[in-house]
Formats: C-alpha cells, sequence, structure tokens
C-alpha cells in the first residue's frame, strides 16, 4: 500500500507529465486500435467482393489499402514509442535529483525501479479506462467514423461503405430498389460489435503498455547506473 500512495503522490506531484503521458497514451491506443479495425472491415469487404466474384481491380483496390493500413498501424507504434521515449528521457532528466534523494534515503535501484514502473502502469491503466469508455460510450459514434474513414478507401470502387450510408439514411423498404438502380451490391449491412471493436483493444492496450514499460525501465535503469551512492536499503 505504500508503493501505492508513494506512486500516486508523485504522479500528483509531477501531473504536468502526468497528464500529457496520459493524453498521448490514450490519443496512440484509439488510433492503432481504429486502424485495426479498419483491417478488419476491409478485409469483411474483401471477403464479400471474393464471394461475388467481382472484378480483379476492385479486389486489389482493397487488398492495397490493407497494406496502406498494415503500415499506418507499424508507423503509429514507432510514433508511439518515440514520443514517449522522449518524454521519459526529459522527464528523467528533470528527477535525476529526486533518485539521487531516494538512494541517500538507502532504497535501493530495483524497489526505485519498481516503484517507477508502477506509476507507470497505473498512467496506461488510466488511459486504457478512458478510452474504452469511449468506445462504450461513443460507439455509433465511433462505427459511423470507421465507414466513413474507410469510405477514402472507395473512391475508385464506391460499394461498400457507399451502400451502407445509403441504407444509414433509407428506409428498409427502399433500400433494394436503390441497391438495384445504383448497381451496388446488396450485402448485409457490416455492424461493428463491442466485441469486434474490443477484439484488438486488449492486444492494443498491451502492446503500448509494454513498450512504456520498457522505455520507462530503460531510462530509470540508465539513471540510476549514473547514481554515486552505493548504499542499499
Amino acid at each position: 500500500m505504500k508503493s501505492l500512495h508513494y506512486a500516486f503522490a508523485d504522479l500528483y506531484y509531477y501531473k504536468k507529465f502526468t497528464i500529457v503521458t496520459t493524453i498521448i497514451f490514450s490519443v496512440f491506443l484509439l488510433i492503432i486500435n481504429t486502424v485495426l479495425n479498419l483491417i478488419d472491415l476491409n478485409k469483411y469487404w474483401i471477403n464479400k467482393l471474393v464471394a461475388s466474384g467481382s472484378n480483379d481491380s476492385a479486389l486489389l483496390s482493397y487488398q492495397s489499402w490493407n497494406s496502406i493500413y498494415s503500415s499506418t498501424y507499424i508507423g503509429s507504434i514507432i510514433l508511439f514509442g518515440l514520443f514517449i521515449s522522449i518524454g521519459f528521457f526529459v522527464e528523467g532528466n528533470k528527477r535525476k535529483a529526486l533518485v539521487q534523494k531516494w538512494r541517500l534515503l538507502g532504497f535501493s535501484k530495483v524497489y526505485i525501479l519498481k516503484q517507477v514502473l508502477l506509476e507507470v502502469l497505473i498512467i496506461a491503466l488510466a488511459a486504457t479506462l478512458i478510452v474504452s469508455s469511449f468506445l462504450v460510450i461513443f460507439q455509433n459514434m465511433y462505427e459511423s467514423a470507421l465507414f466513413h474513414i474507410h469510405s477514402f478507401a472507395e473512391v475508385e470502387h464506391p460499394m461498400a461503405t457507399s451502400s451502407i450510408i445509403i441504407a444509414e439514411n433509407l428506409p428498409t423498404s427502399t433500400t433494394d430498389s436503390v441497391y438495384q438502380a445504383s448497381g451496388l451490391f446488396s450485402f448485409d449491412i457490416q455492424r461493428l460489435s463491442l466485441v469486434d471493436i474490443f477484439g484488438k483493444f486488449n492486444r492494443n492496450s498491451a502492446v503500448l503498455i509494454g513498450i512504456s514499460l520498457c522505455v520507462s525501465a530503460f531510462f530509470t535503469g540508465c539513471a540510476l547506473c549514473k547514481s554515486k551512492v552505493s548504499f542499499r536499503k
């Protein structure tokens, strides 16, 4: 309990760092989860295209967007690691005096490292809770945003998301006639359940938490190695 008390006290004392890190974690978690949901959505329409025997150009167009989404996902994770590294590096320099004080008080390097990692874990869990709450509360808005973002992938072959947009704005009785008039495939409207949305959420959270802990452990370890105090608790 003392460790938690000290952790929350430090987070409150360095509240600017706490707030900025929580925002960065939340934003990137939402971004990479959105990208993976877009990949799932795109794969859904690729399977529909294959099942319907659609032309190769349409299929290749959708497959190319999977590559774009995957690159965006990897790039976002790398960018997150860069931002977190810069943040921990800057904050680590500010906390050198605090680390030295802890060492003078007799705390071991292992204890200090575990304390810092606990603080990072608290920030990460708080950000995860914020994003998960947002996805639950604003699920419909999130789904709509996914479909509209994915519509950019259908500029040349606007048969998937456009059919969803049409279906959202017309009564069910007139949807089939619109499909026939516009030449769109009468696919079942794909909806994302919370299971679909959160299917990748836990994995994404684990990835970002793992990166944050590793980066924090690295910079904290570097600061502890430079500590000249030799006695331990």
